[in-house]
């Protein structure tokens, strides 16, 4: 059986992940983060990423930079649905795990507009769609944990992506391998 693979799509947070660790030989996992890069241009490049790679599975996190250079909320909401429908109705569709915006310290006056981002993302997810709670792990109470964030208060130390495969990857196996052949194996085998 070939490996499964899945592509990470998105902005500076995704491209400085590498490959998550801890992730099954099984997974094949290539990176495509771009730093700086907008859910606004995912809009436009991530069908020629589905053309190109051709994945089992795509994870992506965008959405915090179009916050920075003064979207809206709700425009940051269409540009993400964009992004998220354009996976679904290509030709190479495939699920996708939407990781959600992080509330980092830089960002503490858009809180609630990234709540409201997070939130109605949810809504866009197809069954079989996986949606992951980063937040679970850099917020203590309604704060971010100083200690997972480099000195502009926006970008993540190695520890915090330490944490970050520690509360993903289980996820992750789960959804793409399963206990018992998941929806993402049933999905794949039928292309």
């Amino acid at each position: 059986m070939d490996p499964l693979k899945i592509v990470l799509a998105g902005s500076s947070i995704i491209q400085h992940w590498g490959t998550p660790k801890g992730l099954p030989s099984s997974i094949q996992v290539v990176n495509r983060g771009r730093g700086g890069s907008l859910a606004k241009e995912w809009m436009d490049w991530i069908g020629d990423l589905l053309h190109e790679e051709k994945p089992d599975a795509v994870i992506l996190y965008c959405g915090s930079n179009d916050l920075n250079e003064g979207y809206s909320a709700d425009a940051t909401k269409h540009h993400l649905a964009q992004c998220i429908h354009e996976v679904h109705h290509h030709p190479n569709s495939c699920p996708i795990a939407y990781f959600d915006i992080i509330k980092a310290p830089q960002k503490a006056d858009k809180f609630e507009a990234i709540d409201d981002i997070n939130g109605e993302i949810s809504r866009h997810l197809f069954r079989g769609d996986l949606r992951v709670l980063t937040n679970d792990v850099f917020l203590k109470g309604d704060e971010p944990i100083a200690f997972y964030f480099v000195e502009d208060q926006l970008h993540l130390t190695p520890e915090a992506y330490e944490a970050l495969s520690l509360h993903a990857v289980p996820r992750l196996t789960t959804w793409l391998e399963g206990d018992n052949g998941t929806i993402l194996k049933k999905i794949t085998s039928s292309k």
